[in-house]
């Protein structure tokens, strides 16, 4: 049950960790495409935070697989749910901040890309 929990949280902090690593080094090689508090209005930098955000959520994904013990994809499953509740909720925060485009595709790519990381992560097994 122990690892069970750990498997999940730790998909998600790896996604949050990785997420704050990219996105920093985004902002620090690009810092004229951003405002003062971090924002971007640039659609090439959008789309890149897309794509590096599919990346974290397959890195995350395969993270929890490994790390469950038993049903790795059942956890993957859960950390598909955890993560896009959580991520429901920071794009609502960031509603009027960020296009509606980048929140509809940060969403619909969401799942998809953790369920590819997991995947992933069942052929390292």
């Amino acid at each position: 049950m122990a690892r069970s929990i750990l498997a999940v949280l730790a998909g998600w902090l790896v996604w949050g960790v990785v997420c704050q690593l990219g996105d920093g080094g985004v902002r620090y090689f690009t810092p004229k495409d951003f405002d003062e508090k971090g924002l971007t209005e640039s659609t090439s930098i959008l789309i890149v935070l897309l794509l590096l955000r599919v990346g974290y959520s397959i890195i995350s994904g395969a993270t929890t697989g490994l790390i469950a013990a038993t049903n790795p994809m059942g956890h993957v499953y859960a950390l598909c749910l955890f993560n896009f509740i959580f991520g429901a909720v920071v794009q609502y925060l960031y509603r009027d901040a960020l296009p509606m485009w980048f929140h509809v595709v940060f969403l619909v790519s969401l799942i998809p890309s953790i369920l590819l990381g997991g995947y992933f992560s069942t052929g390292l097994r």
